[in-house]
């Protein structure tokens, strides 16, 4: 599916030009994520934890002076941005090999920058066969235009990108020659990307978008997320002053969230994910590695959102089984019906779907993470018919028999809470869950170590579209 988001996605179901091209998109709730461990405690409990942080200072003074002197020493001569970059580069243990154009705008024109970028390389007919999808799996209301909620959380969030294509990047701030230590902030994170694309050519995450790689697409961006925030977060506590940090969160705190908010906690949630969960691998890369590990990782890089979410399935390369969905539309009716969207399903995907603070109703967090658990591998396909009843399958496959059957058995729980627990059970056999709600029907099948999810506008077109299903 589709939706051009600041790196991140639903059900990998995103626009094949999801990024618009920008490789990364530095979102200012990043600043509350990013910060959450490292800023927004010292903000809220400075007075009690002044004396500890004035310590933590006093003990990154030899390092911190390190590595202004190189900064100066790095082509600064009073060019703050030349400075920062090459501060950028020991944090990173990387060098640049040529010049990086950096444009510091204005807020507005920051604004008008991403909607032009966003407008002319998505398309809306992607983003809305990607509502459709959505819809279906009850995840967002059927009035939304993701259209237009994305671009406008893209003027709302963005504090600046990295474009690969280009390679420059643009941040908006008030004053080039004195950039505030938000500002600062923000292009750390920007340069790494802008660093890592000259050594590992980020350009990786169109050509997986472009072979529908969804799941091996949101890996790659939490790899690159990750390690920009990585980077941000050293820079924030090893370069800035103790007031400083406290000034890039009170500016965090002030920053507008309104279009933001406005969007469902599942779109919500997929947007953060590439920064906390890929910031979360990392870390522990670099618990196993330091900035080597991190660079090994560019060269082999993780495949599936299952690897990101437990880096010990990366480092013994578990890697996922190739799924493909059969051919619902055959049985639907090959006049009547036509494939809008497809591609991969990854643990994350499900986790976020069956998710109660992120789906419209669902299980606790606890079970929706053992229920995307053992997940090896998956895929999905919308279509849409003449009448315009759209029909989502899902296909995934599981590590053993068993971990298929507890996935069934608590995404079949969560079944009727996806439906508001409005409407009354069906029959879908002994390894299945069905459940008939006002806005349409579903059900949770299993065979073996296979479990496949069927949404529909009602139980006769969803019955049909199970028997494309041999053996469920």
């Amino acid at each position: 599916m589709n939706h051009g988001v600041p790196e991140t996605q639903p059900p990998r179901m995103r626009p094949s030009r999801s990024g618009v091209g920008i490789v990364a998109l530095t979102v200012a709730l990043l600043v509350s994520l990013a910060l959450n461990g490292v800023v927004g405690v010292r903000y809220r409990h400075a007075e009690e934890r002044i004396d500890a942080l004035e310590r933590q200072v006093l003990l990154q003074h030899d390092a911190l002076e390190a590595l202004r002197e190189r900064g100066d020493g790095g082509g600064g001569g009073g060019d703050p941005l030349a400075e920062i970059r090459a501060v950028v580069e020991g944090l990173r243990g990387l060098e640049f090999e040529r010049r990086v154009k950096a444009d510091v705008v204005t807020q507005a024109q920051l604004s008008d920058r991403i909607e032009r970028l966003f407008r002319g390389e998505t398309s809306r007919r992607e983003f809305e066969a990607s509502r459709q999808v959505l819809v279906a799996l009850g995840v967002v209301d059927p009035d939304l235009d993701l259209w237009e909620a994305f671009i406008a959380v893209h003027q709302e969030q963005v504090g600046g990108f990295y474009d690969s294509k280009k390679r420059a990047l643009v941040v908006g701030a008030r004053d080039a020659r004195n950039p505030s230590p938000y500002t600062r902030f923000i292009l750390a994170h920007e340069y790494t990307h802008a660093l890592t694309d000259q050594h590992f050519d980020l350009g990786r995450l169109d050509r997986l978008q472009e072979q529908r790689r969804y799941d091996a697409a949101s890996a790659w961006r939490a790899l690159v997320e990750g390690d920009a925030s990585l980077v941000q977060g050293l820079y924030l506590q090893q370069v800035l002053s103790l007031d400083e940090q406290l000034e890039v969160a009170a500016e965090a705190g002030k920053a507008p969230r309104a279009e933001f908010d406005r969007l469902p906690a599942f779109l919500q949630a997929s947007l953060l994910s590439p920064y906390l969960d890929g910031l979360a691998f990392v870390q522990a890369l670099d618990a196993n590695g330091g900035s080597e590990a991190i660079d090994r990782a560019y060269e082999d890089p993780p495949v599936s959102t299952e690897q990101i979410l437990h880096p010990f399935k990366y480092f013994e390369r578990e890697e996922p089984m190739e799924v493909s969905v059969p051919d619902v539309r055959a049985r639907l009716g090959r006049d009547t019906w036509r494939t809008i969207d497809n591609g991969e399903l990854g643990e994350l995907d499900l986790r976020l779907l069956g998710d109660e603070p992120y789906a419209s109703g669902g299980l606790s967090s606890r079970d929706a993470e053992a229920a995307a658990e053992g997940w090896d591998g998956g895929a999905y396909v919308g279509l849409r018919s003449s009448r315009g009843d759209v029909v989502v399958a899902m296909l995934t496959a599981w590590d053993s028999e068993s971990e298929a059957r507890e996935a069934q058995n608590l995404f079949g729980q969560w079944l009727p809470l996806r439906y508001g627990n409005i409407g009354d059970p069906i029959d879908a056999g002994p390894t299945g869950s069905g459940w008939r709600g006002r806005d349409g029907t579903g059900m949770v099948l299993r065979a073996g170590d296979r479990v496949a999810f069927l949404f529909g506008p009602d139980e006769d077109t969803v019955r049909r579209a199970r028997a494309a299903f041999e053996g469920f």
